[in-house]
């Protein structure tokens, strides 16, 4: 009788871990979770002989397994959203990041997660690898196989490798307040979604052109340009080409940084020298900048904004649907753990999200 044939095509599991390193099958278990109650030896020696041997967690059945341990009706297993940031509550309080926030624990309730805000106190202080391994074994002790960076362009959180983690971004967006100079260069080493800036800004020249306006200028400041990759101004600018020469508006970008006295002197002086029929902004003290100069907005001039938010009540302007992005990070995630892949992908995806004009008080 022939010996049966090993099969080394099957998966390997935790019994195969347990054999290489040595241990019981449960002890093996626990050490990958990286539980207290297995020592510092033990884990490392645990994870070594994953490694070895190329195990890896299937995360379907590590999020079965956590929800039966819980024994609680109510249970989602949990997906984690890191807050960097020193003041824990600055995600609620930021305008904008509160609608992705809003959109994403919508969306994760929806496929049976709970997101979960992770933050700890002193974080700042700590140096980025630290403070990233830290966030990882927070991760782990509440059994998350995966993470939401929701600040790909300006954390250096988003160039650690969390390979222990499915990765998913928020990218492009200005999270945190102007108190650096901004960069144009995207660290995109993860899968990420954001608004798309370069459509946005050709749909809302059509839509007010398309509503009679002839000369629109574009009023931003570089702070804003710089974090889309300058693609406001490039699409604007694009736009243009499509003009009469007469009907040419040449955009007003203020320096970053720049005070507020200084960028309502700058506009004003702009106004009277290019006459636009209409303001297209990122800054939500135009109009209050403009009608103390004597313009009626919107008889006189109008204004519409390129960031609609809850600072922008009644404002004509593009809503970036920023609840729909914040849903999406969290379905790009799932997909990775459903794939059961993580750390940084040899391909990075981009998904962006064009949104919606919205006709309000500011024009007419």
């Amino acid at each position: 009788m022939k010996p049966e044939k090993k099969d080394d095509t099957r998966a390997l599991t935790l019994v195969d871990v347990a054999k290489a390193a040595g241990v019981s099958k449960m002890t093996a278990s626990r050490a990958l979770r990286g539980a207290a109650e297995c020592g510092l030896e033990t884990r490392a020696r645990v994870k070594a002989a994953a490694e070895k041997i190329g195990y890896r967690a299937n995360p379907i059945v590590t999020l079965f397994h956590a929800a039966v341990r819980r024994r609680s009706g109510g249970y989602h297993a949990t997906l984690g959203w890191i807050n960097d940031f020193p003041d824990r509550g600055h995600h609620q309080s930021t305008l904008h990041l509160r609608r992705v926030l809003r959109g994403a624990e919508t969306q994760a309730a929806q496929r049976g997660f709970k997101l979960e805000e992770v933050w700890f106190e002193g974080a700042a202080a700590l140096p980025v690898e630290r403070r990233a391994l830290r966030y990882a074994q927070i991760l782990r002790a509440r059994g998350a196989p995966g993470v939401i960076l929701p600040i790909l362009n300006l954390s250096d959180l988003a160039m650690q490798p969390w390979a222990e983690l499915s990765v998913s971004c928020l990218g492009g967006m200005v999270v945190g307040p102007a108190t650096r100079p901004a960069t144009s260069a995207f660290p995109e080493r993860f899968h990420h979604v954001q608004p798309d800036f370069f459509a946005n800004i050709e749909l809302s020249c059509t839509a007010l052109r398309a509503r009679g306006y002839r000369r629109v200028g574009m009023f931003i400041s570089d702070w804003h340009n710089l974090h889309t990759g300058r693609q406001y101004e490039a699409a604007f600018r694009l736009q243009m080409t499509n003009w009469p020469a007469s009907e040419r508006v040449e955009p007003l970008i203020t320096p970053a940084l720049c005070p507020e006295s200084e960028q309502a002197a700058l506009l004003k002086a702009w106004v009277r020298s290019e006459r636009p029929d209409v303001v297209l902004t990122g800054l939500g003290q135009t109009c209050d900048w403009l009608r103390s100069a004597g313009w009626l907005v919107p008889q006189s001039l109008g204004v519409a904004h390129i960031w609609l938010s809850d600072d922008t009540p009644g404002w004509s302007g593009l809503d970036p649907d920023l609840e729909a992005v914040g849903g999406a990070t969290v379905d790009l995630l799932l997909t990775q753990i459903q794939a059961n892949t993580q750390g940084q992908p040899t391909k990075v995806h981009r998904l962006s999200f064009l949104g919606r004009w919205v006709d309000g008080k500011t024009t007419a």
